[in-house]
């Protein structure tokens, strides 16, 4: 047996020190085995990068969206003057596409999240996509008890 410290030859297995160091030599009865330490994940930072195709549909999705809800607010009226029923009919299915759009840009926009480097595109077409789906949704509402109250009642 050798000593782990100085790596003198050890004359006597049951040596309890090293007579050249000094050193306490651990027997086979004192030596535990290693514990595993768990070590936790770190949690990796995303690179910046380039917007990838899915943040660039995202944000195309949720200007979509908004672009929908605005011009449903400006055009309500004309729509309904000029083509009555008809008009209120199309609205509703033109906000319709306005929400599943805002859904569809809110999907695309944690895929890119996921999958993609982090970019802008995919922060604001996020955003937009929440607004657009909301005022779609509140506008839908609106438009679909209007077309019930004065039309099916």
């Amino acid at each position: 047996m050798i000593c782990p410290y100085c790596g003198e030859e050890l004359k006597d297995t049951t040596q309890e020190f090293c007579e050249s160091c000094g050193s306490k030599i651990a027997t086979d009865s004192e030596v535990s085995t290693p514990h595993a330490t768990p070590i936790s994940p770190k949690k990796l930072e995303k690179i910046t990068g380039p917007a990838g195709p899915l943040s660039k549909r995202s944000l195309v999705f949720g200007i979509a969206s908004v672009t929908i809800a605005v011009a449903n607010y400006f055009l309500f009226f004309v729509f309904y003057i000029i083509f009555g029923m008809i008009g209120l009919t199309l609205q509703i299915v033109v906000l319709l596409l306005g929400v599943i759009l805002g859904i569809s840009s809110r999907k695309n926009s944690n895929k890119a999240g996921r999958l993609e480097p982090k970019n802008n595109l995919e922060k604001v077409g996020s955003v937009f996509s929440i607004i657009g789906a909301i005022i779609n949704g509140i506008w839908l509402f609106i438009m679909t008890g209007y077309f019930i109250v004065f039309y099916l009642i």
